[in-house]
């Protein structure tokens, strides 16, 4: 049994027997019940970030360079990732810059757009240099729509940035990462990483 407005699942939430439809933004609950109608085991739980870079094509210029790999779709799959960063949902980028264009399918009007970073030292994952969002009709010509310069969070950096009211199709997001590791630090030396999760475009 599971539910999407925050509430707990009891026996006469709806079961899931098939595919469930997310339509917005939503914690998913899940419990299982054996058949005496006893919950079996701890709730699950899931933020479900939807927005319209969700599900929709996404194309990296360069490939994820570190050992957090995996599908670009990771960007937009609309499952945010947590504090736990071997969730398998960030991808992690060093000598190579996040450089992701979404095709949304059809022009749009924007008013928002966002990403989330990782910012732990001690791992020597490191907010990048800076975020820039640009946008197009056409998926060559495009145009700065935002940047985002500051990442204070020791942890997930959320960015979300509002936009003037713009009607594109393409959004590209640019990230470099923050190069080598400062003396003093742990790893110094080396080059840091860039993780980086769920694009969000409203």
């Amino acid at each position: 049994h599971y539910t999407i407005d925050g509430s707990v699942p009891d026996i006469n939430s709806p079961v899931a027997t098939t595919v469930i439809p997310l339509t917005k933004t939503c914690v998913l609950k899940a419990l299982l019940f054996d058949h005496q109608q006893t919950p079996v085991h701890r709730t699950f739980q899931q933020l479900f970030s939807i927005n319209k870079a969700t599900g929709a094509k996404i194309v990296l210029q360069h490939p994820p360079d570190t050992k957090y790999l995996g599908n670009a779709s990771k960007l937009v799959n609309g499952v945010a990732g947590t504090h736990r960063y071997n969730d398998e949902q960030w991808i992690g980028f060093s000598k190579q810059s996040l450089i992701a264009t979404i095709d949304l399918g059809s022009e749009q009007w924007i008013n928002q757009v966002g990403i989330s970073c990782l910012n732990y030292h001690w791992q020597r994952m490191w907010a990048p240099q800076y975020v820039l969002f640009e946008g197009s009709a056409d998926g060559v010509h495009f145009q700065k729509l935002t940047k985002a310069s500051k990442f204070p969070v020791n942890g997930i950096n959320k960015v979300l940035l509002p936009v003037k009211r713009t009607k594109v199709r393409f959004v590209r997001v640019t990230a470099p990462p923050a190069g080598v590791i400062l003396a003093g630090e742990y790893g110094a030396g080396g080059n840091s990483m860039l993780l980086v999760d769920e694009i969000i475009i409203n």
